[in-house]
């Protein structure tokens, strides 16, 4: 865990960027998580998402190889763009492998 998260720390600012495909519909407020998602794809490029916001789908850059939730809300990733096609939860502090992924989802603990 500790050396997943140093890969994501050194990314630089610019291999990071992701696109809001939608936004959050939550009456009046916007939540976010607390805590950052790690991602890594085939070739070790890595990147973070830092204090997501609840009940958007973040696309990620490219196929992701694996990820850490070290946030505090389940992460759910998925095999497309776009949030819709095979979703696997994970947990707060948690990882996922062995399948790639192109999108993350950030949802309350319940």
């Amino acid at each position: 865990m500790a050396s997943f998260r140093r890969i994501g720390l050194m990314v630089a600012a610019g291999a990071t960027a992701v696109v809001a495909a939608a936004s959050p519909s939550l009456a009046g407020t916007t939540a976010t998580a607390t805590g950052s998602f790690y991602y890594q794809d085939l070739l070790g490029g890595a990147g973070q998402l830092n204090n997501p916001t609840l009940g958007v789908c973040y696309k990620l850059p490219t196929a992701e190889l694996s990820g850490y939730n070290d946030t505090n809300v389940n992460a759910t990733v998925y095999l497309d763009g776009s949030c819709t096609a095979g979703g696997v939860a994970t947990s707060p502090h948690s990882q996922v492998n062995g399948i790639l992924f192109e999108s993350v989802l950030f949802t309350a603990v319940h």
